[in-house]
């Protein structure tokens, strides 16, 4: 079970990171971009941590849980980006 959560986790991760390189390159001030994303994984790792604080020690239900916490959150970042690459309204970040 545990190696089935790895897995859906490091596949959600690459989805992450093809729609945050898609959404970059469609920037023309992709500095606001980078800046909110590493805001928002330390974000991520914290409020992770902290659900899962109450389980004891690594490994078992703690792992399984910080696995699943990080695929919610990211799934969600991933919906995020890709409401943001079909804003076309004024006042959106700058297109090239």
């Amino acid at each position: 079970m545990h190696s089935c959560m790895q897995r859906e986790a490091e596949l959600v991760e690459e989805r992450l990171e093809e729609a945050y390189r898609g959404l970059l390159a469609s920037l023309a001030r992709p500095e606001d971009l980078r800046r909110s994303q590493r805001a928002w994984l330390a974000y991520r790792e914290s409020t992770c941590a902290f659900a899962v604080s109450g389980l004891k020690g690594p490994g078992g239900l703690h792992s399984f849980a910080l696995a699943s916490c990080r695929i919610d959150l990211t799934e969600k970042r991933i919906r995020d980006f890709l409401e943001y690459a079909d804003w076309t309204c004024n006042g959106c970040p700058p297109r090239k």
